[in-house]
């Protein structure tokens, strides 16, 4: 998939070449990641906390549909005395062969905020 290797090597124009200009990421929560970051820029962003935060996420499968797909994650992680162990359904919605919008849904909000308070 070359957006998760774009987005796992911070590669803006990776990125750029998979994603609409106006891409949007909303992730659920109260973390320094949730809410809706916008464009590649902010994709980057939420991604440079995931990293620094020791998160990594495997993909388990992806759903394919018409005009979107849904990728579950298996995201863990270790820092600072707190670990991270959730599955994260990302739905991706594309507009023509692009990404335009993906959306978070997490199994364990409250474990996700604690982990990147």
């Amino acid at each position: 998939m070359r957006f998760g290797v774009a987005l796992a090597e911070m590669n803006e124009e990776g990125l750029r070449e998979v994603c609409t200009e106006d891409v949007t990421w909303s992730i659920p929560g109260s973390s320094r990641v949730s809410g809706t970051s916008f464009g590649v820029a902010g994709l980057l962003a939420v991604q440079r906390v995931l990293h620094d935060a020791g998160v990594t996420a495997e993909i388990q499968q992806v759903l394919y549909g018409r005009d979107s797909m849904v990728a579950m994650l298996h995201e863990t992680g270790s820092k600072d005395g707190k670990t991270l162990d959730v599955i994260v359904a990302s739905v991706v919605e594309l507009r023509g062969r692009r990404i335009a919008r993906i959306t978070a849904n997490v199994s364990d909000v409250e474990q996700l905020n604690r982990y990147l308070r």
